[in-house]
């Protein structure tokens, strides 16, 4: 099975929110097996100024 969760950061940061949702899902499907990553997108400082003007 694979589980891809997306939280919107647009008009704050919800990193902290989608971690505790993610770990809520595991906890529910209990697999035997876990490979977890993390991606982060649009990290503020990373593009230019210009793509974070709305």
């Amino acid at each position: 099975m694979t589980l891809d969760l997306y939280v919107c950061n647009f008009s704050q940061d919800n990193s902290t929110v989608a971690r505790r949702a993610c770990q809520r899902l595991i906890s529910a499907f209990a697999p035997s097996r876990l490979l977890q990553r993390e991606l982060e997108r649009g990290v503020p400082g990373l593009a230019g100024e210009s793509d974070w003007q709305v």
